[in-house]
C-alpha cells in the first residue's frame, strides 16, 4: 500500500473509533445520533479514498470516486448540525429556530448528490496520484457551497466558545478548539483547490493528518472528561459580534492576491512556501480570535488610555471593602452598598432584588431614586435568570433586549427593566449561590460603560453578595438563638405549669373521698384560686427572656413558706405517704417568694410521683454558719457568715446514675 491508502485507512479506523466511543457516551440522546450520521458519513468518504488509493481498475476507481462524492455532499449541513448543537444545553430550542437554513443546507446538499451520479465534479486525471483529483465547473460551485457550509459551522463553534460559562474547565474546552482548528484548515484548503484547480498529493496527506489528529484528541478527551462537557448558554445571532466571517474573508482575499502574485512572478514560487505563508496568517488570526484575554486587554487599553476615568480602581475597591467591614444587619448593608455604587459610577438610580429561596423569585429589597409602585419579580426559575447566573458577568441591558428570545427574556422582564430604567444588569453570585440582581441606570454624565466599568461593577456585586449572605446568616443565627432562649423559657414556664395541673390532679384524686369535708371543700377552693394565679404569672413571664427575669427579695421567714407549700399541695391528704417535718429555728432571709416556691414545689411532686407505691417523704432546715475571709482597709479578717439549708428527702424508687449525669437538669425530665 501507498503512503495515500494508509493515512486513509488511519484516519477511518481512528474515525471508526470515536463513533463508537459517542455512541457508547450519548447512546440515547439525540445529539448522540447526530453526531453519530456525521461520522458515518465521513467513514463512507474515508473508506471510498481507501479504495481508491489501492484499486487499479480505473472503473472501481470512479465507482469508489463516486460514492465519496455522493457522501461528501451531506457532510457539509450535517456539521452545520452538529456545531449548533455541540455542547450547547438549550440546542433542541436553537435546531428549531435555525431549521430554514440547516434545510437549505440539506436540500443544496441534495441537489449536488443527485448531479454526482450524472456528472463528474471531481474527475480523477492521469497523473494519479500525484494530482489527486482535478476540478470541473460544477466542482467549483459545490466547494463554493462547502465553503460557505465550513464558515456557517465556523461561526456556530465560536459562538459555542464564546457563550461558554467562565467557570468551564479549559480542559473541557479543547475539542472545541480541535473542531475550530480543523475547519479552518479545510479553509485554507478548499482555497488551494479552486486556486490550482486539483487536489495535490501533499494537500490530500495534509487532510488526513489533520483528522487523524483531530480524531486522537477528541477520543482522548471523550473517555477522560465526556464528549459535551461545557456550560454553554444561547448561542448568538449568526452575524452578530462574530469575527470568523471577518476573519475567513480577510484569509480569502490574502490567498487571492498571493495567488495572482504568483500568476505574475511566472508560477515558480514554491507551494510549500506558500502553504508556511498562509498557514502562518492563519495562526495569528485563529490566535486572535481564540484568546478572549488578548481582546480584553486590548479594549481595556483602550478605556484607559483613550478615555478619561472617574475613578481609581484600586481605591474604589479599598474604599468599599472597608464600608462593608462589621456591617451586619441585612438593610443597613443593603443601602450602603447600593450608595457607594451610585456614588462610584455616578448613576442617579439603582435597584438591587435578592433572591427569596422560600417563596422562589427575586424581589426588590433597596432601591435608589426609583418610585417602586409595582411588584416587580423575576421568578429564580426563569430561564432569563438561569442564563444570567451560568453566565456570571455584568451584561448591558440593550444587549439583553436585542438577544430576548436566544435568552428566554420574556416581554414581562423586558417590561420591568425598562420601568426600572436599568442600563446595565450585575447578577450577584456567591458560592455558587445566586443571591440577586444589581441594575444601575445611566451615569449622570450620560457617558457609556466602559470595559473597566464592567470589571468594578463585578467585583463589587461579587464582594456585595459574600457580605449579604453572611447578613442573611448572621440573622438566621440570631433568630436561631432567639428562639433558642424563648425555648429555654418555655420549657421552665411548661414545668410550672405541669406541677400547677398535678397539684389540681392531686385534688381530684382526693375529691371523691373527701367531698362531704367541708374543710376540704374550702381547701380545694383555696388551691384552684391559687393555681389560676400561678398560671397566670407564668403566662405574663413567658415573653420575658430568662436573663431579664430579675429576682424580687424580700426578708421572710423561710420556714413559713415552706409550710404553706405543703399545704397547697395537700401533701398530707396522701394516706400512702407519711410526711416528715424537721424545721430549726431560722433567722429571717432575703428570697423570691415565687421561685423558692417554685424550687420547693418542684421537689415535692417529683417526691411524691417516686412515691407511687408509699413510703416517707421528708423536709428538713438548719441554719449553716461558717467563717469566711473579709477585704477591709487594715488588712483581711475573718468574719462569721451562713446559709440556710432545705433538705427534702423521700424513699421512693429514685434516680439511676445515668440519669443524674444525663438528664437530670434538663428541661421535661422528671
Amino acid at each position: 500500500m501507498n503512503i495515500y491508502a494508509i493515512s486513509s485507512l488511519v484516519a477511518f479506523v481512528l474515525t471508526l473509533i470515536l463513533g463508537i466511543t459517542v455512541f457508547s457516551l450519548t447512546q440515547r440522546r439525540l445529539f448522540g445520533r447526530i453526531f453519530l450520521w456525521g461520522i458515518l458519513l465521513l467513514l463512507v468518504v474515508e473508506f471510498s479514498l481507501f479504495m481508491i488509493f489501492v484499486q487499479k481498475d480505473s472503473y472501481k476507481i470512479q465507482l469508489w470516486g463516486k460514492i465519496a462524492m455522493a457522501s461528501f455532499c451531506f457532510l457539509p449541513p450535517t456539521w452545520a448540525l452538529i456545531s449548533l448543537a455541540y455542547g450547547r444545553s438549550n440546542y433542541r430550542d436553537l435546531l428549531k429556530r435555525r431549521i430554514w437554513y440547516l434545510s437549505l443546507l440539506y436540500t443544496v446538499g441534495l441537489i449536488f448528490f443527485v448531479l454526482s451520479w450524472k456528472i463528474d465534479f471531481f474527475p480523477i486525471p492521469r497523473s494519479f496520484p500525484k494530482d489527486i483529483i482535478l476540478i470541473t465547473d460544477f466542482g467549483r460551485y459545490f466547494l463554493i457551497f462547502a465553503l460557505l457550509s465550513v464558515v456557517i459551522i465556523l461561526v456556530n463553534f465560536e459562538n459555542t466558545l464564546r457563550m461558554t460559562k467562565i467557570s468551564s474547565r479549559k480542559a473541557n474546552k479543547v475539542p472545541l478548539y480541535v473542531l475550530i482548528s480543523s475547519f479552518l484548515f479545510w479553509v485554507y484548503a478548499i482555497s488551494q483547490i479552486m486556486m490550482y484547480s486539483r487536489v495535490t498529493s501533499q494537500l490530500a496527506i495534509m487532510g488526513f493528518f489533520v483528522i487523524i489528529f483531530s480524531n486522537i484528541i477528541v477520543i482522548f478527551h471523550s473517555i477522560k472528561y465526556g464528549l459535551m462537557n461545557l456550560e454553554v448558554t444561547l448561542g448568538r445571532e449568526v452575524v452578530y459580534s462574530s469575527a470568523m466571517v471577518f476573519i475567513v474573508g480577510v484569509y480569502l482575499l490574502i490567498i487571492g492576491i498571493v495567488g495572482k502574485i504568483i500568476q505574475f512572478a511566472g508560477g515558480n514560487v514554491n507551494l510549500f512556501l506558500t502553504f508556511l505563508a498562509a498557514l502562518a496568517i492563519f495562526c495569528i488570526l485563529l490566535a486572535i480570535l481564540a484568546s478572549r484575554s488578548l481582546k480584553e486587554r486590548i479594549k481595556l487599553f483602550v478605556d484607559r488610555n483613550f478615555y478619561k476615568n472617574h475613578y481609581d480602581y484600586r481605591e474604589q475597591w479599598g474604599k468599599f471593602s472597608e464600608s462593608l467591614t462589621a456591617v451586619l444587619n441585612l438593610d443597613e448593608l443593603l443601602t450602603i452598598v447600593i450608595e457607594n455604587i451610585t456614588r462610584i459610577f455616578s448613576v442617579g438610580k439603582a435597584v438591587i432584588l435578592l433572591n427569596d429561596e422560600t417563596k422562589g423569585f427575586l424581589e426588590i429589597k433597596k432601591t435608589k431614586n426609583i418610585n417602586q409602585q409595582h411588584d416587580f419579580k423575576y421568578y429564580i426559575q426563569s430561564p432569563f435568570i438561569d442564563w444570567l447566573y451560568r453566565l456570571g458577568e455584568a451584561v448591558e441591558v440593550a444587549t439583553l433586549l436585542k438577544q430576548a428570545n436566544q435568552i428566554g427574556l420574556t416581554n414581562k422582564e423586558q417590561e420591568i427593566l425598562k420601568q426600572l430604567q436599568a442600563v446595565v444588569c450585575v447578577p450577584m453570585i456567591a458560592q455558587t449561590k445566586f443571591i440577586g440582581l444589581l441594575l444601575v441606570s445611566d451615569k449622570d454624565n450620560k457617558e457609556p460603560y466602559f470595559k473597566e466599568d464592567f470589571d468594578l461593577l463585578e467585583t463589587l456585586a461579587n464582594q456585595s453578595s459574600i457580605a449579604i449572605l453572611n447578613a442573611k446568616l448572621n440573622e438566621n443565627l440570631m433568630i436561631s438563638r432567639e428562639m433558642e432562649s424563648f425555648h429555654k423559657l418555655s420549657s421552665f414556664v411548661l414545668h410550672d405549669l405541669k406541677n400547677a395541673a398535678s397539684m389540681l390532679s392531686m385534688v381530684t384524686k382526693n375529691l371523691e373521698t373527701n367531698w362531704d369535708n367541708q374543710e376540704f371543700q374550702k381547701d380545694v377552693i383555696i388551691t384552684i384560686s391559687n393555681a389560676a394565679k400561678r398560671i397566670k404569672s407564668l403566662i405574663s413571664k413567658i415573653s420575658i427572656l430568662p436573663d431579664k427575669l430579675k429576682p424580687k427579695r424580700q426578708l421572710l421567714q423561710i420556714n413559713d413558706v415552706i409550710t404553706a407549700v405543703i399545704k397547697e399541695a395537700k401533701i398530707e391528704k396522701f394516706n400512702h405517704i407519711e410526711l416528715l417535718s424537721d424545721f430549726q429555728d431560722l433567722p429571717l432571709v432575703a428570697i423570691d417568694v415565687d421561685q423558692i416556691q417554685r424550687v420547693i414545689e418542684n421537689l415535692l411532686i417529683n417526691a411524691v410521683e417516686a412515691l407511687s407505691r408509699g413510703g416517707k417523704l421528708k423536709i428538713t432546715t438548719r441554719l449553716v454558719r461558717h467563717q469566711q475571709n473579709v477585704e477591709s482597709g487594715n488588712g483581711t479578717r475573718q468574719s462569721e457568715a451562713g446559709f440556710v439549708e432545705i433538705v427534702i428527702s423521700d424513699t421512693g424508687v429514685g434516680m439511676s446514675e445515668e440519669f443524674i449525669q444525663t438528664r437530670l437538669f434538663k428541661p421535661f425530665q422528671t
